[in-house]
């Protein structure tokens, strides 16, 4: 099952016009979970500084599941202490390369990029290849795996 969660529920509209129930990310067990997307646009900069979507997703990274952001959504697991040590790519622009490199993470400049659990994609441009090469990784996972 898809579940779509945001800061707080209700309806949300996406970029190409769709309207979408959303739960609040406090919902979802994220045991219960085979992985998280952060989305970007205007909308995901409310969610750079949010404690409760960090730790949802430090839960989901500690369960080593998949975790997938496009766009000004990297910042979000930036800002979140996700990515330090890891290669990751953003929205070119001064400022979400800033929120990489203050994340700790390595940048890439290029389209997508992924290390380990964790897939970033640069932009709208991308967000097809992004679905595919998330949802292959996704597949491949099924619940926790132990650790180290």
């Amino acid at each position: 099952t898809l579940v779509y969660a945001s800061a707080s529920e209700g309806d949300v509209t996406s970029a190409g016009g769709a309207t979408l129930k959303v739960v609040s990310i406090t919902e979802p067990r994220t045991t219960e979970l085979l992985g998280a997307v952060v989305i970007g646009g205007l909308g995901t900069i409310s969610l750079v500084d949010n404690g409760i979507v960090h730790k949802a997703l430090r839960m989901i990274e500690r369960d080593r599941k998949p975790i997938g952001a496009l766009s000004q959504g990297v910042a979000v697991l930036a800002r979140g202490g996700l990515l330090k040590g890891k290669r990751a790519t953003i929205f070119m622009s001064p400022d979400m390369l800033k929120e990489l490199k203050d994340g700790g993470a390595q940048y890439e400049k290029k389209p997508i990029s992924m290390d380990g659990d964790l897939v970033t994609a640069d932009g709208a441009a991308w967000a097809e290849r992004f679905s595919i090469v998330l949802r292959e990784l996704l597949t491949t996972k099924r619940g926790p795996r132990p650790r180290g």
